[in-house]
C-alpha cells in the first residue's frame, strides 16, 4: 500500500465516522484541512493545491454540499470569495487529524 492510498484509507475511515459522504476526492479533503486554520480565497487554495481555478470552484461545490463550508464574498471586494469552514467542517479536520 502507497502512502497515498494509507492518506485515502484513513480520510475514508473518518469521513465514515462523520457520516459525510465517503467519496470525498483527496482535493476536497486537502481543501478543507487548508481551510482548518483560516479563511482562504479560491486564488489561493488552487495556487495550494496546484489546481486550476475551475477546478477549485468543483471543490468548494462539493464543500458546500456537503455542509462542510461555504463561500464569503469580501465586503469590500465583491470580486474576491474566501471559503470559509464550517463547524462541521472544522469537526472533520480535527477527526483527520487525530487519525492521521
Amino acid at each position: 500500500m502507497t502512502n497515498s492510498q494509507s492518506a485515502q484509507d484513513r480520510t475514508r475511515m473518518v469521513v465514515d465516522l462523520m457520516s459525510v459522504p465517503s467519496d470525498l476526492s483527496i482535493n476536497v479533503v486537502r481543501a478543507l484541512m487548508l481551510l482548518r486554520d483560516q479563511d482562504k480565497t479560491m486564488a489561493e487554495i488552487s495556487d495550494a493545491l496546484s489546481i486550476t481555478r475551475a477546478a477549485t470552484t468543483g471543490l468548494m461545490d462539493r464543500l458546500e454540499d456537503c455542509g462542510l463550508a461555504v463561500r464569503r464574498t469580501d465586503p469590500n471586494d465583491r470580486r474576491k470569495c474566501y471559503a470559509v469552514a464550517t463547524p462541521r467542517g472544522n469537526e472533520v479536520t480535527r477527526d483527520i487529524t487525530t487519525v492521521s
